[in-house]
């Protein structure tokens, strides 16, 4: 079975994080190299040294050039796949109070554009709801 190259669009810091890093983790598990991203616990036990360490390597690389050049910055310390993951998260994955409001405002405030499709109008819902899942807050009845 060949290799296939999948391409996806570098974070550039103002799309959305938490579907880029969905992307980023199926790239990573096609590949894979999603080992890396663990305290190392994952590989089997007889896993030689050197392919460990071209696993987190691959990863790392991989990480590095889907990222854009204002965000690499960001994250340029960082020597490994998994410290990487981590600092975006902590930079990205924002459960700020002011966060949460303003995308809860979005969504009890959320309206149908008469201009846009349907599916556009649920794609824009959907990406508030993704949002709000995001940061792990719970949408129910009472809110």
């Amino acid at each position: 079975m060949g290799s296939s190259k999948i391409e996806i669009e570098k974070f550039d810091g103002k799309g959305d994080f938490g579907l880029w890093k969905k992307k980023m983790r199926a790239v990573l598990i096609q590949q894979k190299y999603t080992k890396a991203l663990g305290d190392g616990s994952d590989f089997p036990e007889l896993t030689k040294t050197a392919d460990k360490q071209e696993v987190y390597e691959t990863a790392y690389s991989l990480l590095i050039l889907n990222l854009a050049d204002n965000v690499l910055t960001q994250v340029d310390e960082e020597d490994s796949a998994l410290k990487i993951w981590n600092k975006l998260d902590s930079l990205y994955m924002t459960k700020s109070l002011s966060n949460k409001i303003y995308l809860k405002e979005h969504l009890f405030g959320f309206r149908m554009d008469s201009t846009k499709s349907l599916e556009d109008n649920l794609d824009d819902f959907k990406k508030i709801t993704v949002g709000l899942a995001n940061i792990d807050e719970k949408i129910s009845d009472e809110n």
